[in-house]
């Protein structure tokens, strides 16, 4: 599902996106300019209507390591003198880890006595 600019009556928007527990990633830089923390939870950049909405059409969001449940994705868009705030819910289900065992090499020990772990 898209994120959709409609009405854009300014030549230039200014938009900033944030995320929790995850990576942001802009599908395009092209034509934007002040591109600040691309591939991080917090993306902040300004161009066109049309830069903006190819920079968003395709964004990719990767959540952190073990991140599952509720999170969302917020977008503020500035025109100079409005701002329009919008939020989408993401929801990360948990997957089952498989179980890690680490264990010690080889060991060697002098017979009759007793190998402490």
């Amino acid at each position: 599902n898209p994120i959709l600019l409609m009405s854009f009556d300014t030549d230039v928007l200014t938009a900033i996106l944030s995320a929790e527990d995850g990576a942001l990633m802009l599908a395009s830089t092209t034509g934007l300019v002040d591109v600040a923390g691309n591939g991080t939870s917090s993306v902040t950049f300004t161009g066109s209507g049309e830069d903006i909405q190819a920079a968003l059409d395709g964004l990719t969001y990767t959540p952190g390591a073990n991140s599952n449940g509720l999170r969302v994705l917020a977008l503020s868009l500035n025109n100079g003198s409005d701002v329009v705030n919008g939020a989408v819910d993401i929801q990360i289900a948990p997957i089952d880890d498989a179980p890690v065992l680490d264990v010690p090499p080889g060991q060697t020990m002098v017979e009759d006595t007793v190998l402490f772990f």
